[in-house]
């Protein structure tokens, strides 16, 4: 059995490193690619479902999470030369092991500029990442521009995305030295308000996600207490459960009851 695995990932190899698509090739340089094709199908065949799976994923699966960047090139590089071999089975299993077992995540770029997966991507995506600040430079860096209703709007990730099964939601909490017109810097506090909270309270329950609290993982990325509070004010953040508590909180916004 090990003499077939290795010819795979050996004719594997070749497919993912053939000539650019736009680069032109002889007869026989295509009269070899097809033959390449041809053993990795025969070879395929050959190999329990399970092994199948697992060739396939250490080529097509990440530790970290699918961004609009990362996703063009995977496609063009790994994922392409697989469902270009004509054989069904492959391709299925291909797009199946790319899209369902991958993180994708959505950024507010994405949104902005409109990159975020078309239909006929986002109903394969299983699992979504994306993150927001609590003290966004830009507005289209704040919730509610990135959590926007399923329907009534372009900007919607969920409208293409109706199959989601787990989502990650990451919260900025951290402090950043801020560009002024005038050239100089100054720093800006994202430490979480009161007033913060009430406007995610009221974007978050006007469209409660039909997930359930153990497909939704909510984080808090901060510099200590991510509670803002005044100078006056002691708190001892050696016994300090706020980022625990505002976790709970926050995710609990989010999910049907």
């Amino acid at each position: 059995m090990v003499k077939p695995i290795v010819q795979i990932m050996n004719s594997m190899n070749a497919l993912v490193q053939a000539k650019p698509k736009d680069m032109p090739m002889t007869h026989t340089q295509n009269t070899t690619n097809l033959d390449q094709d041809a053993d990795v199908i025969q070879l395929w065949h050959k190999l329990p479902v399970e092994l199948r799976l697992t060739i396939l994923e250490l080529r097509l699966l990440f530790p970290s999470p699918m961004t609009y960047r990362k996703h063009v090139a995977l496609v063009e590089l790994r994922l392409l030369p697989l469902l270009g071999t004509g054989n069904l089975e492959l391709a299925a299993m291909a797009k199946a092991v790319c899209y369902h077992g991958n993180v994708f995540q959505i950024t507010a770029g994405d949104i902005e500029y409109k990159r975020q997966p078309s239909l006929r991507i986002g109903s394969l995506i299983r699992h979504l990442e994306f993150r927001f600040q609590s003290a966004p430079d830009r507005e289209s860096e704040s919730l509610e521009y990135l959590w926007q209703p399923a329907s009534g709007t372009s900007r919607s990730w969920q409208t293409n995305i109706p199959k989601l099964k787990t989502l990650r939601v990451v919260l900025d909490a951290r402090g950043y030295w801020r560009s002024i017109f005038d050239g100089s810097r100054v720093w800006k506090d994202a430490r979480i308000t009161g007033e913060m909270l009430v406007e995610w309270e009221r974007i978050l329950m006007e469209n409660v996600l039909s997930l359930t609290p153990e497909d939704i993982t909510f984080e808090i990325e901060a510099d200590g207490c991510p509670m803002a509070r005044p100078e006056n004010v002691y708190h001892d953040e050696s016994s300090c459960t706020c980022k625990e508590d505002l976790e709970t909180k926050i995710k609990g916004w989010m999910v049907k009851k």
